[in-house]
């Protein structure tokens, strides 16, 4: 939009954005909108849980181990008739091997208690539906539709049913327009340091594809010291799987990108943590496409 980017360009002063998308890939004049850091978004508490919160990181240290992808569970949740969200539950399966990361399929709030004891996993994914009820303004996730099963946040806090990092991959989980009971919160209340949730409504294959990138990751860096925290290791993940899907629709390849090609474009996409190198990695992307479009 022209007069936001003269609004932007004409004004003096810091720019802080809250937004799911990639707002700086924009362009002003020459120059990209590139963020110096990502922060994440502040909990909803009331000011008693915001201090509780505190007060729980202090007393209890939590460091990302070492081989995170072996402590990971990815929980599958979805009626037994809902095709599209089984067949994405099967192709994350089929990574299960390779990956090492392990799995349930779960059709009752009981069922994920189980899983989560026997795992008792560091990170947490929740793959499923996602609602919200509108009498109780709060947000849940759908275990089973046509059984009406849902896992409130109230269940999650009663269970236990939370990991040190959570994932919530289903549809608007933390909705920004009034809710004020969000599951989210009820997984930072049953013990964990980071829940990423999400504003709007997900794609089921965009979703699924997602979740193979993030444990992909955890899998490359196994042995490796990257990202400085957990938020910079998600951000750099959600940014670069944009920009994934869009170079992936502009080549000429109708399926998936050859050996080389997965090599320079990751060569570029880790560029692009720095923020220093944002203009030079968006040259150089452009460079990308054109040569293989």
């Amino acid at each position: 939009n022209d007069d936001l980017c003269e609004s932007i360009s004409n004004r003096n002063g810091q720019i802080v954005v809250i937004s799911d998308l990639p707002i700086e890939w924009m362009y002003l004049d020459e120059y990209p909108l590139s963020f110096t850091h990502d922060v994440c978004r502040i909990p909803e508490f009331n000011q008693n849980s915001i201090v509780n919160n505190y007060i729980q990181n202090q007393r209890f240290c939590y460091s990302i181990p070492d081989g995170l992808i072996s402590r990971t569970l990815v929980i599958h949740c979805a009626s037994k008739d809902d095709n599209e969200m089984q067949k994405m539950f099967r192709f994350i399966d089929c990574y299960k091997d390779e990956l090492k990361f392990n799995i349930a399929h779960c059709s009752t709030i009981v069922e994920i208690k189980e899983a989560i004891d026997l795992y008792n996993p560091d990170f947490l994914i929740f793959d499923s539906h996602g609602g919200f009820d509108e009498t109780t303004l709060s947000s849940y996730l759908i275990v089973d539709f046509e059984n009406n099963i849902r896992l409130t946040g109230d269940e999650v806090v009663e269970y236990g049913i939370s990991a040190p990092l959570d994932f919530l991959s289903a549809c608007t989980t933390m909705p920004n327009y009034g809710y004020v009971r969000f599951i989210s919160d009820a997984f930072m209340e049953a013990g964990a340091f980071s829940v990423t949730a999400t504003y709007l409504p997900l794609s089921i294959a965009e979703a699924g594809k997602l979740i193979i990138r993030v444990l992909s990751k955890l899998k490359y860096l196994q042995g490796k010291v990257i990202h400085s925290n957990w938020l910079e290791f998600i951000s750099h993940v959600l940014r670069t799987s944009l920009i994934h899907e869009i170079v992936l629709k502009e080549v000429k390849s109708e399926v998936t990108l050859n050996s080389k090609q997965v090599h320079e474009l990751s060569e570029i996409l880790a560029q692009s943590m720095l923020f220093e190198k944002r203009k030079e990695c968006l040259e150089t992307l452009n460079d990308f496409v054109r040569k293989y479009s």
